[in-house]
């Protein structure tokens, strides 16, 4: 739902190295967080992050 409603979504850089499976087990259009890229993302007090 929440990728319908334009939501960028992508699971922690650390998950897939430590699972049997790599990103193409990955829903379509659900990428991986670079730690870089998702600290600025964070910082951003005008972006919503939502983690789970």
């Amino acid at each position: 739902m929440l990728m319908k409603n334009g939501a960028e979504v992508d699971v922690c850089a650390i998950y897939l190295p430590n699972r049997d499976f790599g990103q193409e087990a990955l829903l379509d259009g659900v990428g991986v967080a670079a730690p870089g890229p998702i600290a600025e993302l964070m910082r951003d007090p005008s972006v919503p992050v939502f983690t789970f």
